[in-house]
């Protein structure tokens, strides 16, 4: 990479000459080190960049690891200032970092598919009326699986034999049952 290349990621302009970041007809000056080191983490788009492969590219030797932390967390601030949404630093523990830009993954075609499972949302439900509006599909999100009851005693059996990432749960159920199913929840008693 040469200090004279510009780098476009999504909106992001990084201009290596003079040292700038442009966002939507925003400029701000970087300095020298800082427009390098996100130079080169965008020239990397959505790819995971070692500490040492940073360093050597960047300050052409191996710098401490506090220096290159002090360096992206300058980056952060700045990129956050100007409300640059489209691109963000992420910290790969024990890897490296990743400059991360949706607009990039999805024009180029390089969005990872995901591996996890959907959400798995457990709802306890007892009004007859938002009961029988929610089973007829109301709440629909396609990365969740939602399953609605409406009595304790099945909550208590699909809690057990489910695994679920969630749970809703009105506390203001007759006679406080849903403070008591809480209580329960959280202390491990069901």
């Amino acid at each position: 990479m040469s200090f004279n290349d510009v780098v476009n990621v999504g909106s992001v302009a990084v201009d290596m000459s003079q040292n700038s970041l442009t966002y939507q007809e925003q400029s701000t000056y970087l300095g020298p080190l800082r427009a390098h080191l996100l130079g080169y983490l965008c020239q990397n788009v959505n790819q995971v960049v070692g500490r040492d492969e940073l360093s050597k590219a960047v300050w052409g030797r191996v710098v401490s690891d506090h220096t290159i932390n002090q360096h992206i967390s300058q980056l952060r601030k700045i990129i956050g200032g100007l409300d640059a949404n489209d691109l963000t630093i992420a910290t790969i523990p024990k890897k490296g970092y990743i400059a991360r830009c949706e607009a990039e993954s999805r024009k180029s075609g390089e969005m990872p598919e995901s591996t996890e499972q959907p959400s798995r949302v457990l709802v306890l439900e007892t009004n007859p009326e938002l009961y029988s509006e929610l089973q007829q599909g109301i709440v629909t999100e396609s990365s969740m699986n939602i399953e609605v009851v409406n009595d304790l005693d099945n909550f208590h059996m699909q809690l057990m034999t489910n695994k679920f990432d969630a749970l809703v749960v009105d506390i203001e159920l007759p006679e406080s049952a849903g403070l008591r199913l809480i209580q329960e929840i959280r202390t491990g008693d069901t």
